[in-house]
């Protein structure tokens, strides 16, 4: 495990910004085998985003406090870490909930992430919520809309 975490130091491009550009690429792949309404698009979009970007990336956070302790601002502790992995299942499962479960997982790692700004993996994973929010709003204002009507059977 320390050797995934000093590659993970190493590479040329911080990891959160591999991750969102992978979440990127899935979600567009996904995409190309599907209608594509602007309500698809976004939702499809969040979920890899969520899935391939978000999650990996607050596992790898979690991964980096236990290894190497100095990459963060907070203070490393075991418990820092399982709420790292506790945002990363909340993100996993929010892929496939409900929109209130995806804003909760796009706002419950912000103070974090808030507090250890002071590095480009905290902004760019700040970013990613960012831009994750941005889709849930739109998914939510372009969300098909069905009258009472049309689900009763008067």
């Amino acid at each position: 495990m320390p050797e995934v975490a000093l590659a993970l130091l190493r590479s040329p491009l911080p990891y959160p910004l591999l991750l969102a550009a992978f979440g990127l690429l899935a979600g567009l792949a996904d995409l190309l085998r599907a209608h594509r309404g602007a309500h698809r698009i976004a939702s499809t979009l969040l979920r890899w985003q969520l899935l391939a970007g978000l999650a990996p990336s607050l596992a790898a956070d979690a991964l980096l406090l236990r290894v190497h302790p100095a990459t963060f601002a907070w203070a490393a502790s075991p418990v820092a870490a399982a709420a790292c992995l506790g945002l990363a299942l909340l993100a996993v499962l929010a892929a496939f909930g409900r929109p209130l479960l995806r804003l909760g997982a796009l706002l419950a790692p912000a103070p974090m992430l808030y507090a250890a700004g002071h590095g480009a993996t905290a902004r760019i994973q700040l970013g990613m919520l960012l831009f994750g929010t941005l889709l849930l709003a739109i998914e939510t204002i372009t969300r098909p809309r069905r009258s009472l009507f049309a689900r009763t059977r008067l």
